[in-house]
Parts: structure tokens; sequence; C-alpha cells
């Protein structure tokens, strides 16, 4: 079945049409969320398991209004454990209690990554978990895309009542000519 967005779309009242394209936004937001988070998962993937390339990272600074679910986003120079790979700023999402000055651990993909990951495998949870949010919302809002798409029409009218039997060509006829016969 081909998909024609067309059809449908004649005698849409304004209400409907605000559904459709309130559901076009939503959709057009949680695929643009999905595409970013595959791409931050793709460079953590890549730092813990393609090239990992182990290391610390000193905290310079921190984003003061980064803070959530226990974490926040810090800044600083990252080292590798053999020291060969130095990257002088990267930012690194880390406890609330680790401020500037500290230094943790963390793993990177390679010389030009842009973040630093933690070694925690709770952190690998957490980015399968952000993936089945962000596929479950873009997953609704589809549904409720095409809902609103194909909703709002005209309607199709059904015919309610008993229907008969489509007789055999011209047995209608003989059935009238019967009766006339009777009543005669």
């Amino acid at each position: 079945m081909r998909w024609r967005p067309w059809v449908g779309t004649t005698n849409r009242s304004v209400r409907a049409w605000c559904g459709v394209l309130v559901t076009a936004a939503l959709l057009l937001v949680a695929a643009w969320w999905n595409v970013w988070e595959v791409r931050r998962t793709w460079d953590y993937v890549g730092a813990a398991l393609v090239t990992p390339t182990p290391g610390s990272v000193r905290i310079v600074s921190c984003d003061a209004g980064s803070e959530s679910k226990g974490n926040r986003t810090c800044y600083g120079p990252f080292t590798s454990d053999d020291g060969t790979v130095r990257i002088d700023s990267i930012s690194l999402r880390v406890p609330v209690e680790a401020g500037p000055g500290s230094t943790g651990p963390a793993v990177v993909s390679g010389t030009g990554a842009g973040g630093a990951w933690s070694t925690d495998w709770g952190f690998a949870v957490g980015r399968l978990g952000v993936h089945v949010v962000a596929g479950t919302a873009g997953l609704f809002a589809w549904a409720f895309f095409t809902y609103a798409r194909t909703s709002g029409g005209p309607g199709r009218r059904t015919v309610r009542g008993v229907r008969t039997a489509r007789l055999p060509h011209n047995r209608h006829r003989d059935r009238r000519r019967r009766k006339r016969a009777r009543r005669r």
C-alpha cells in the first residue's frame, strides 16, 4: 500500500489542521532527539568498546545550571594513562560532589573526541534507558501524527439497516411480474 499524504486532506476543520501541525512538530522533535542521542551513544560505544583510551580528567570548571540526577557537566584536560593522548579541554559528566580541582577516571574514543565518558557500567545502562525513552516518544509521536492525519475529515457515511442480497440478472423483474399476477 502506497503512502498518499494528500488523501483525506480536503474539507478538514481548523482544529484538525492544528492537530496535524502539532503532531508533525512533535514527530520532528522526537526524530531530532533520537538522532542526537544516537550520535552521543555512538561516541560512547567507540570510547568504551571499539577504541578505548583510558585516562583521567582534571576538572577545571563546571556548568552551574547543568545539574540533573546527581550529576553535572564539568570541563578540563584529559590525559591518557600511558601519556600518548592529551586533549586540552573536554567535557565530562561527574557527580555533584566532584568539583573543580578533583581528578576523575574517564575514557575517550581517540584524539579527536569531544567528550569523555565515565567508566561506570551504570552509565551504559543509562544510555540504553535514554534510547528506550526517546524511541517510545518517537513511536507515540508517529501514532499521534498518523491519527491526526487521518481524522478530522468529512468521514464516511455508513448505511444502516438490513441489506438485501443482490439478485441475479433480471430476477427482480420476474419477482415484480409474479407480484402483479397474484394481485389480479
